[in-house]
């Protein structure tokens, strides 16, 4: 718990800081299908599966959706070596959580990294992680499903 903790904290400081730390690695996620420009984009960076279940990201950003280039986004950052999962909603009325229907289907898109989603249900943690290792720059693709 403490470790996870520790580990937190330290994704969150190197990633304020732009990654000026040698053992930092790059990160390009490019996310794309996306529906409208209304809205926007929340991406979510776990690293480890309590997290996960738990809905608690290590690090998150919300993007605008007027700022797109033809329905795509590209971002790059940096964050330490290890093993983590991204996460992305199309947040169209813009309340921060995913919305869904009576019967529970989703109401607004949602994807995982390098993860092609079949179903409704969410994925497990380990089907959509990755590993940034030292030195090397990671490139994550999310492909946004909708219902």
């Amino acid at each position: 718990m403490k470790t996870t903790f520790i580990r937190k904290i330290t994704v969150l400081i190197l990633l304020l800081m732009g990654g000026s730390i040698g053992f930092t690695q790059i990160l390009e996620v490019s996310i794309s299908h996306i529906r409208s420009r209304n809205g926007q984009i929340c991406i979510a960076l776990f690293d480890s599966e309590e997290g996960f279940k738990k809905e608690q990201p290590c690090w998150e950003k919300l993007y605008p959706k007027w700022e797109l280039q033809q329905g795509e986004i590209v971002l790059t950052t940096r964050l330490p070596t290890g093993i983590y999962g991204l996460a992305v909603l199309d947040d169209e009325n813009m309340d921060g959580k995913m919305n869904y229907s009576r019967i529970g289907v989703p109401l607004e898109g949602f994807g995982f990294s390098d993860y092609k989603h079949k179903g409704i249900r969410k994925p497990k943690f380990k089907q959509f992680t990755f590993n940034a290792k030292e030195d090397e720059k990671v490139k994550v693709e999310v492909i946004l499903k909708y219902f």
